[in-house]
């Protein structure tokens, strides 16, 4: 410990040794998971997931960058029209959404970062806008290189590996789609994603509205038992019905339904896997109805 440094100093010190062990790291994690792209190492499995909690994490984690940074920036959200549950590879969601806003941020000194998302019935369209320094259209396809960026002394100023736009892009085509890029020098940029829709969002979307219109947005209703031998079906109802207030229970059996309809007397409805779980199922809805007439 040298008493000659003073403490602001020593945690001005500490401060950047800080930030730039943060940064090396991110870049390390960067060029592995780029690795693992390039090799086929990363294979995108779909699940159901809510698109709009998604975009709220997302901008949420943005904002506290532009905080860190103590920009002027307004980061404005337009989630998507309806439930917001869709089908795909969440984690590369994530990731691309990470790199846009991210950049975003980083070259943008003042003014907005634009958040828009739609859902139609074939895919998932996101787009981020920003007031930022721009490219000219000659760096359009550039930017998605690995290792590069538009302007060698933005790469200076910025820093960063250059790596981010590349992941994006190689993540959104792995998933069916891809991201196109406009941009004017000095007049902002605009980064487009669409995603198609997995069919695995098929089914819970359709469980979603039922369950909507029979259960209301109001205040408690209930209790819920499930009645499924698939971990994704359950962990999808039970996230959905912990939005509404209501509690869920699980049934793996037709005797132990017998055994929480009994213990759980404020059961308002049973959701029954029939389809891949067709004789349980029925014996279960059976058990329910000689209890519940």
């Amino acid at each position: 410990r040298n008493s000659a440094i003073s403490e602001s100093r020593r945690a001005e010190y500490i401060d950047i040794v800080t930030r730039d062990s943060k940064r090396f790291l991110d870049a390390l994690n960067d060029i592995f998971y780029y690795s693992k792209l390039m090799v086929g190492d990363v294979e995108p499995v779909a699940t159901t997931f809510n698109v709009n909690t998604l975009l709220q994490n997302s901008v949420q984690v943005a904002r506290q960058q532009v905080a860190e940074l103590g920009r002027d920036i307004e980061i404005r959200l337009h989630q998507a029209s309806g439930n917001g549950f869709v089908g795909g590879y969440e984690p590369g969601y994530v990731k691309i959404l990470a790199s846009l806003l991210g950049n975003a941020v980083k070259f943008t000194r003042e003014g907005y970062v634009d958040v828009q998302c739609v859902v139609d019935v074939a895919s998932v369209k996101i787009s981020v806008e920003d007031t930022g320094v721009g490219f000219d259209s000659g760096s359009r396809e550039l930017i998605f290189d690995a290792f590069q960026q538009a302007d060698i002394t933005l790469a200076r100023k910025y820093q960063g590996t250059g790596l981010g736009l590349a992941i994006s892009r190689t993540l959104a085509r792995l998933m069916g789609g891809d991201i196109v890029a406009e941009s004017h020098e000095g007049a902002g940029s605009r980064f487009s994603v669409e995603i198609p829709l997995s069919a695995v969002s098929e089914t819970n979307i359709q469980l979603y509205d039922k369950v909507q219109k029979l259960l209301g947005t109001g205040q408690s209703r209930g209790r819920v038992l499930v009645i499924t031998p698939i971990n994704d079906d359950f962990d999808f109802i039970n996230r959905f019905m912990t939005n509404y207030n209501i509690d869920v229970v699980r049934s793996w059996t037709a005797e132990e339904t017998d055994t929480l309809v009994r213990e759980y007397p404020d059961i308002s409805m049973a959701i029954i896997d029939l389809y891949s779980w067709s004789l349980e199922g029925v014996e279960a809805a059976e058990r329910i109805f000689r209890q519940r007439p």
